[in-house]
């Protein structure tokens, strides 16, 4: 009987962060967007909204996790309160 060896076994595991994203805005610069045009701060679930409103296509069952931990890790944008961001001033 013959071994084979361990990275001749191995293969492409299919799942998250697999695919590729389609041509067009990434999730970043579509929220900031959103968040520049409006003067009061927004709820997370709102910015989700209003992304996909936009044409941001996602098939993400947890898109508003997504885009609360863009709008948390992403230096343009401020927490104002729990759930509420909005564009720091300068907006960069």
């Amino acid at each position: 009987m013959a071994r084979t060896s361990k990275s001749a076994k191995k293969t492409t595991k299919k799942g998250l962060g697999q695919g590729r994203r389609p041509k067009g805005e990434d999730l970043v610069s579509v929220m900031a967007k959103i968040l520049s045009a409006r003067k009061s701060p927004m709820r997370v679930t709102e910015v989700a909204d209003a992304a996909k409103k936009a044409g941001y296509q996602t098939s993400s069952p947890s898109f508003v996790r997504i885009v609360g931990m863009r709008l948390s890790m992403d230096s343009r944008f401020k927490r104002t309160s729990w759930g509420y961001y909005t564009m720091k001033k300068g907006g960069k």
